[in-house]
């Protein structure tokens, strides 16, 4: 009777341990009744960076090399399936025309933290005003726990 006893007890004494551990060790059950199912999604950001604008116009022409990245990461706690992105530039010159355009590609899948980056670089042959854009899942596919942060856009006047 007394080992019978002891296991009863023993068993009562592991099951209070576990009930009373915080969650964030993941053995107690979920104690947070306002979000009883917490979401896992992916959450894809879009960045652009400049890098250097550089003036190599010479005896009257006009010419600037243009330097940039575009950053996209996920931030969520998912990784992410192929999405159709795009990115590129444009530059509308102060006495009329101008340019631009960009790729939309396949971006891979990415996991939760991880980052690709690609660099970019333009040149411009007039002033005016250049710009960069990148939008990552610009069809709005992939469900996501931010869907506010997928397109940037970035300009200057040169």
């Amino acid at each position: 009777m007394n080992k019978w006893l002891m296991i009863v007890l023993a068993i009562i004494v592991v099951v209070g341990l576990f009930m009373f551990f915080k969650d964030d060790i993941g053995l107690a059950p979920n104690r947070n009744p306002s979000n009883p199912n917490p979401v896992v999604l992916p959450d894809l950001t879009a960045n652009i960076s400049m890098i250097k604008v550089t003036n190599n116009s010479v005896n009257g022409s006009v010419q600037f090399s243009i330097n940039y990245t575009v950053t996209y990461s996920n931030i969520g706690n998912a990784t992410s399936f192929n999405v159709s992105s795009l990115d590129g530039m444009s530059i509308k010159c102060i006495g009329g025309g101008g340019g631009g355009g960009g790729p939309v590609f396949t971006l891979q899948a990415l996991n939760p933290n991880q980052a690709v980056t690609y660099q970019h670089s333009s040149t411009v042959n007039c002033y005016g005003r250049w710009g960069a854009v990148a939008d990552v899942d610009y069809k709005n596919i992939l469900p996501e726990s931010n869907e506010n942060n997928n397109y940037i856009n970035i300009s200057l006047s040169i």
